[in-house]
């Protein structure tokens, strides 16, 4: 399944993206909607919706899940560091009320086995829903390391490499298990690097048979 990952400043495309995707993660960090414009989506359409803002921080963080528990959205994206003592309480928040949590880190180094070690052993700490480990760009020889991983969080793992020469791996992931993939609705609309697009996960699809 495709997850359309939204960042543009135009709220009525943006509106329109629900009658098309699955699923639909907004990056509010890129789109800056304001409260009033997200209370306008239907209460079907933001059960379809992934609230992510990569602004967040332990600052603004209580303000953050007042508005995903207050919008209902389907989840929230919050990074791994984020979580510690102090936040948790929030976490819980969300979920005891109907939010799902998707817990992510980017960024991590597949040839650093030690670095690998450390951040399962924190994703195993924290009760979430989805797990989204972006890995850095590398040599294709890594690959079968980055299959293994999926062996640890299935079902909820969701996993790709980063950057063009690897982007394969956003539909390998697929294969793998992963519940859904990220793409953007056209090239200029990409929220990361490698990112495929709707036409391009399309063209995947048929040719794989997913």
């Amino acid at each position: 399944m495709k997850c359309l990952s939204y960042g543009k400043k135009e709220l009525d495309l943006f509106l329109n993206m629900f009658e098309r995707f699955p699923l639909v993660e907004l990056r509010q960090d890129l789109a800056q909607f304001e409260y009033e414009q997200l209370s306008t989506i239907s209460d079907y359409s933001k059960r379809k919706l992934i609230l992510t803002d990569k602004n967040v921080d332990e600052t603004n963080l209580k303000e953050f899940v007042a508005l995903a528990i207050g919008l209902k959205v389907m989840a929230v994206d919050l990074d791994l560091g984020l979580i510690n003592q102090q936040t948790m309480p929030f976490v819980a928040m969300l979920r005891n009320n109907g939010v799902q949590l998707i817990l992510s880190k980017h960024d991590v180094d597949l040839s650093q086995k030690a670095e690998l070690d450390i951040v399962f052993e924190k994703f195993q700490q924290v009760d979430c829903d989805y797990i989204k480990i972006i890995y850095s760009e590398c040599e294709r020889s890594y690959i079968m390391d980055y299959i293994s991983t999926f062996k640890i969080f299935q079902p909820k793992m969701i996993s790709f490499v980063a950057g063009d020469s690897m982007k394969f791996t956003r539909m390998l992931s697929l294969v793998l298990g992963s519940p859904f993939t990220y793409v953007s609705l056209n090239e200029s609309g990409k929220t990361g690097e490698g990112q495929l697009t709707n036409d391009e996960y399309d063209l995947f699809a048929k040719t794989m048979g997913i």
